[in-house]
């Protein structure tokens, strides 16, 4: 599976269930009693998504570092074997790309 395809997978997750959260503050809208609740939450999912992408592009250096050191000693160990990753570099690669969009949506839901 390509990388660019499990980030589109991620993304369109994501979408979607900013799609639920905003239908929820929608519903909450609609009572009276909670719509205090529903323009923060709406406004909190929406502040979510530059801060996913700005703290992607500011790990970005760091991530393609790690890939490219992960390519060379792949090269370098075993010149000739394809298939499985079970390189650890790559995989700290993958986990600082999820980390650091974890912690944009925290702190976009945070200054929504």
């Amino acid at each position: 599976m390509p990388f660019g395809f499990a980030y589109g997978l991620a993304f369109f997750a994501r979408a979607a269930t900013a799609r639920c959260v905003w239908i929820a503050a929608a519903i909450l809208y609609y009572s009276p009693s909670r719509r205090s609740r529903s323009a923060p939450m709406a406004l909190a999912m929406a502040a979510t998504f530059p801060f996913v992408f700005a703290y992607q592009l500011s790990a970005l250096p760091f991530v393609d570092l790690l890939l490219f050191l992960a390519i060379a000693a792949q090269r370098f160990i075993e010149p000739a074997q394809s298939g499985l990753v079970h390189n650890p570099i790559v995989i700290a690669a993958i986990g600082l790309g999820c980390t650091v969009s974890v912690l944009g949506f925290v702190d976009g839901w945070k200054s929504g």
